[in-house]
C-alpha cells in the first residue's frame, strides 16, 4: 500500500487518474457526510419553512384586515385640500 493510498487527517486524498473513491459522499466542512437524499430533504424542509414564514409576513402585514378603508371623498380632499 503506498501512502498516497492512505487516508490521512480524515480527508479523502486524491489519486490522479483514478476518479473519486466515494462519489456519492463527500465529507463536509466539519467532516460529516451526507447523501444526496439527505441533501434534498434538508433544502425540501428549508423551502417549505420559507413559504410559511412568507404566509405569516403577508397575512400580518398585507392581508385586506389590515388595510385601510378609502373612499372618493377622501381621496380628493386628500389631493385637492382646496376644493
Amino acid at each position: 500500500m503506498r501512502a498516497s493510498d492512505k487516508v490521512s487527517r480524515g480527508a479523502i486524498t486524491h489519486q490522479p487518474g483514478k476518479g473519486d473513491p466515494y462519489p456519492m459522499k463527500r465529507p463536509g466542512a466539519d467532516g460529516s457526510t451526507s447523501s444526496p437524499r439527505q441533501l434534498r430533504s434538508g433544502v425540501a424542509i428549508a423551502i417549505v419553512a420559507k413559504l410559511a414564514l412568507l404566509a405569516v409576513l403577508y397575512v400580518l402585514f398585507f392581508s385586506a384586515s389590515n388595510r385601510p378603508t378609502v373612499n372618493a371623498a377622501d381621496v380628493v380632499q386628500r389631493l385637492l385640500p382646496s376644493r
